[in-house]
């Protein structure tokens, strides 16, 4: 008997406890090749607001990862819709590798799932904290 793909909730409960930036293969698995990736609250800031495939976030994940210490997620709140669709409210933290400078955020993040693999993912927190501690490239 075939497993079941795994929810979208044990796919936002994977995602946090890799980390993000700790494992980035592990990450990068979690998603389907035609994922997207959104940022609504970067819009009008140096931060991209959308990545459309894989290969385009692993090619902005890449840079963030540089930017980066390892980072933790505390207390989440989960909350599930059916086997597709979740989200979760935590609190980040890690450090500005350049700087040792601590970054902390509230997130809130909502992930859209498809036959076991992540294919939309959106994450909202502040610019204002992030514009404070990154100086971000300009994005084309």
């Amino acid at each position: 008997m075939n497993e079941p793909h795994p929810t979208a909730l044990q796919l936002l409960e994977r995602h946090l406890e890799i980390g993000i930036v700790n494992d980035l293969e592990a990450w990068y698995a979690l998603f389907d090749e035609d994922a997207v990736l959104e940022f609504p609250y970067a819009i009008g800031t140096p931060f991209p607001a959308r990545l459309d495939g894989k290969a385009a976030i692993r090619e902005h994940i890449d840079k963030v990862a540089r930017l980066f210490g390892r980072f933790t997620f505390h207390a989440p709140r989960f909350h599930a819709t059916g086997r597709d669709l979740a989200s979760c409210e935590v609190h980040g933290v890690s450090t500005i590798a350049a700087s040792g400078v601590a970054y902390e955020q509230n997130f809130v993040m909502i992930v859209e799932a498809r036959d076991g693999r992540i294919v939309r993912y959106r994450e909202y927190w502040s610019p204002i904290v992030a514009m404070a501690l990154v100086k971000p490239t300009p994005q084309k």
